[in-house]
C-alpha cells in the first residue's frame, strides 16, 4: 500500500510548503532554464510542484479546512454551514461586508496566475529534455496544459471572463491585459482540455504507482464541469446584472450547450474505467440495519481509501495525519476543535431510509426523533446528538458536553461536520493516523453532470444520443450506493416531468457532494442565491430531561446577505490597480 501512493504524498506533502517557481528564486546568471528542464529528474520535479494548484488548505488538512490557515471550510460561506468561532474571516463572504478592497478568504486572482505563469514556463521550456525522454516530456506537457487550463478555469467559475494568458511576460510586454469574452474563457479550458488528452496516462495507469497523476479521465472530466457550468442560468441566458456584457455570459439561451455539456459527461462514462466505489452492495434485503450498515461504510470509506478506488478521478491527499479528525470532532472530545457546523436547511436535505424526502407524508420521518432511519450519508456526515462516536454518545443538547454553554466554540447549530472523518482515529493521548482523499473530481459528480445536462437538453427519461444512460437512471446509480435499488428509484418524480427530475438532481447534487466545495458554487450558476446563500441559517435547540430529548428550531443562528453582485467574486482592487485594462464585475 506505501508504495502504491508515493507518488501522491510527493505531491501533496513534500512540495507543498512552496509554490515558487525554481526559476523565479534562482538567480539568471547562475542557472539558467536548462539547469531545470535539461535534466529528467529535475523537469519532472518542476512539475509536480505545479500540482500544488489543486486546492489545498494548512499542511496537514488539504483541501478540507483550506480557509483562514486550516480553520474554516468554503462550505461556511454557503447555506451547507457556518464557523463555529464569532468573528471568522469566511463570514465577510455571507455578512454583506464583501467588497473589492476587502480580504476575501477566498481570492483567487493571484495565486491561480502565479500557476498560470509557472505552467507557461515550463510549456516553454520542456523542449530542453533529451530525446530519449520524448515520453515523458509529453506527458509533463500533457500535465502543465491541465493545469494551465485548471488554474484559468478556477478563476472563470469566480470571476466570469478573465485574461487568458498562454505565454511568459515580461516587462517588455503589454502588462494592461483586458479580460477575455466568458466565451472564449469557456472555449479556452475546453480547448485545452482536449490538447492535453492525448499525452496524459490512461485512467488505469494513473493508479497503483502513479495514483496521483493528472489521467486523461481528468481532463474530460473537466471539460465536463466547465460545459456543465457554461450551460447553467448565470451564464445561458440575460446576464444577472441587467446587461448583457459578455464577460459574464452568453446574453442568450441555446439548448445546445446543455447538449454539449451531456456530450461531455457521457465520454466520461465511456472511458469505462471509473465506478462508484462501493464494497459492501446493496440489494432489496428486508434487514434496515444491513442497509444502513453498508450504505455507510461506501460512502465512508471512499474518502480515505485510495487503493482500488476507481471512483476517483481528481484528489488532494496528505500524508498520514489526524488533523481532518481534531478538526472536525465535536468539542467535548479531547483536541476536537468543531470547525464547521452544518445547518438545519443542510440536515433537513437528507432523506430518509427508504428514499422518501422528509417532508413527504409517508416517509416515516418524525419531528420527535428525528434523526431515526436517515439517508446513511447523513448519518456519515453530521455529527447530531446521539451518535456514536469514540466510545460515546455525541451530546449536543443545551449544557450537554458537546455544547456547554460556557464554550464559546460550541456548535452554533446543534450540528457538527463528521464527513471525511475515519471512524476509530485517535485524537489525544496515543494518536493515530490514517489517509485521507479530498475529492477534486470523483465519478459520483460526473453522473450527476450527465444527469443534470441530459435532463435539461433532452428531458429526464430519453436518451436520443445512445449514450447508454437516462438522466433519472445517472441519479438512481447514484442513490444506489447507499439505499436499496427500490429506494434509490425517483418514484415522487413523474414521467417526462423536467422540472421535477430538476429539483431531484439538485437535490442529490446537494446531498452527495456536501462540504466538498461544490455548493457555493452551483447555487451561483444556478442562479438562486437569494433563496440560499441569502437565507439566514436555522439550528436546533435540544433540551435532555431525565432520558427525554425535545426539539426546538432555532431560526437566524447565522443571518446572511445576498446581493445579485454577489453571483461572481469582485476583482480584487489591487488587481484593478496593477492593471488598467481590466474592468471590475457587474455592480461592484
Amino acid at each position: 500500500m506505501k508504495n502504491k501512493i508515493f507518488l501522491t504524498l510527493i505531491i501533496a506533502a513534500s512540495l507543498v510548503n512552496s509554490c515558487e517557481n525554481p526559476l523565479e528564486v534562482t538567480p539568471y546568471d547562475k542557472y539558467g532554464p536548462e539547469f531545470v528542464f535539461g535534466e529528467r529528474k529535475k523537469a519532472e520535479e518542476y512539475v509536480m510542484r505545479n500540482y500544488n494548484v489543486f486546492p489545498y488548505g494548512s499542511s496537514d488538512s488539504y483541501g478540507f479546512n483550506r480557509l483562514e490557515s486550516g480553520n474554516s471550510m468554503i462550505a461556511s460561506a454557503s447555506d451547507e454551514a457556518m464557523p463555529n468561532m464569532p468573528g471568522s474571516n469566511v463570514d465577510i463572504l455571507t455578512n454583506g461586508s464583501w467588497s473589492p478592497s476587502s480580504s476575501n478568504p477566498d481570492n483567487q486572482w493571484d495565486v491561480n496566475y502565479q500557476y498560470i505563469r509557472s505552467a507557461n514556463i515550463g510549456l516553454e521550456n520542456l523542449d530542453m529534455l533529451p530525446e530519449e525522454d520524448a515520453n515523458l516530456r509529453n506527458q509533463l506537457k500533457g500535465e502543465l496544459t491541465f493545469i494551465r487550463a485548471f488554474a484559468h478555469f478556477e478563476l472563470i467559475k469566480r470571476y466570469g471572463g478573465i485574461p487568458i494568458i498562454t505565454k511568459t511576460l515580461t516587462l517588455d510586454d503589454e502588462l494592461n491585459l483586458p479580460r477575455n469574452t466568458f466565451q472564449e474563457c469557456v472555449n479556452f479550458v475546453v480547448t485545452q482540455c482536449d490538447e492535453a488528452l492525448p499525452f496524459l496516462l490512461s485512467p488505469d495507469a494513473a493508479s497503483g504507482g502513479q495514483l496521483g497523476r493528472i489521467s486523461k479521465g481528468a481532463a474530460l472530466a473537466l471539460k465536463s464541469r466547465m460545459l456543465l457550468y457554461a450551460a447553467s442560468d448565470l451564464y445561458n441566458g440575460p446576464a444577472y446584472a441587467g446587461s448583457n456584457s459578455d464577460l459574464v455570459g452568453y446574453g442568450s439561451y441555446s439548448k445546445t450547450r446543455w447538449e454539449d455539456a451531456a456530450k461531455a459527461a457521457a465520454d466520461v462514462i465511456a472511458l469505462g474505467y471509473y465506478e462508484l466505489y462501493k464494497p459492501s452492495a446493496i440489494t432489496d434485503a428486508s434487514n434496515d440495519a444491513a442497509v444502513k450498515t453498508n450504505g455507510e461504510k461506501n460512502y465512508a470509506d471512499l474518502f480515505y481509501t485510495l487503493a482500488g478506488n476507481k471512483e476517483l478521478i481528481l484528489i488532494r491527499t496528505s500524508a498520514q495525519g489526524n488533523a481532518v479528525e481534531k478538526k472536525n470532532s465535536p468539542v467535548g472530545y479531547t483536541n476536537g476543535q468543531g470547525t464547521t457546523n452544518p445547518s438545519q436547511q443542510m440536515v433537513d436535505a437528507y432523506g430518509m431510509l427508504n428514499g422518501k424526502s422528509i417532508a413527504d407524508e409517508t416517509s416515516g420521518y418524525s419531528p420527535a426523533n428525528p434523526y431515526n432511519n436517515r439517508d446513511p450519508r447523513f448519518n456519515v456526515s453530521i455529527f447530531y446528538n446521539g451518535r456514536t462516536w469514540s466510545g460515546r454518545a455525541v451530546e449536543t443538547f443545551t449544557d450537554g458536553l458537546d455544547n456547554k454553554i460556557t464554550a464559546t466554540n460550541a456548535t452554533k447549530t446543534g450540528y457538527y461536520l463528521s464527513k471525511f472523518m475515519k471512524s476509530g482515529i485517535v485524537i489525544s493521548g496515543s494518536e493515530t493516523k490514517t489517509n485521507h482523499c479530498f475529492p477534486i473530481i470523483r465519478y459520483a459528480e460526473i453522473l450527476l453532470n450527465y444527469a443534470e445536462a441530459m435532463n435539461e437538453a433532452f428531458g429526464p427519461d430519453v436518451d436520443p444520443q445512445g449514450y447508454g444512460k437516462t438522466a433519472r437512471a445517472a441519479v438512481e446509480e447514484v442513490r444506489a450506493r447507499v439505499l436499496r435499488p427500490k429506494d434509490a428509484a425517483l418514484a415522487s418524480v413523474p414521467t417526462g416531468d423536467v422540472a421535477a427530475m430538476r429539483s431531484a438532481i439538485r437535490n442529490e447534487r446537494r446531498v452527495e457532494l456536501a462540504f466538498e466545495d461544490h455548493r457555493q458554487i452551483d447555487v451561483r450558476r444556478w442562479k438562486i442565491g437569494p433563496e440560499t446563500l441569502g437565507q439566514s441559517l436555522n439550528g436546533i435547540k435540544i433540551t435532555k430531561t431525565g432520558s427525554t430529548f425535545t426539539y426546538e428550531p432555532l431560526s437566524n443562528v447565522a443571518v446572511r446577505v445576498f446581493e445579485p453582485k454577489m453571483y461572481l467574486y469582485p476583482i480584487p482592487k489591487s488587481e484593478m490597480n496593477k492593471n488598467e485594462a481590466l474592468i471590475q464585475n457587474p455592480l461592484w
